[in-house]
């Protein structure tokens, strides 16, 4: 029961994240944090930055920010936004296949 209770979500959750964007993509972030922060030390300090405290005023997305407004502030810890920001530079999400190629190692790893 809890196995097609499972599947029942992943294929609901992505059925809906196909038909409705609430967000950038993970790709677009990256690629907007990239060309405004070149070195990794800047671009890990400026996405930690944003996910400690979203505020329109230092979102480099404006326009994302206009579709979709800003995103909820979290309560994260340095240390887990330095994760987040430190595996968004490190992993290749620009390419489509990741999530199906990555998820399983992670899973793996677990």
């Amino acid at each position: 029961m809890a196995t097609r209770l499972k599947y029942f979500v992943f294929y609901t959750i992505g059925h809906w994240a196909n038909e409705v964007n609430v967000a950038p993509t993970i790709a677009e972030i990256k690629s907007a944090y990239l060309s405004e922060y070149s070195p990794a030390e800047d671009f890990i300090a400026a996405v930690q930055e944003f996910l400690v405290n979203p505020i329109t005023e230092s979102a480099i997305m404006k326009e994302s920010v206009s579709n979709y407004g800003l995103m909820p502030k979290m309560r994260l810890q340095l240390a887990q936004s330095n994760a987040i920001a430190s595996y968004l530079i490190q992993t290749q999400v620009e390419i489509d296949s990741c999530f199906s190629d990555e998820y399983p190692k992670e899973q793996a790893r677990v």
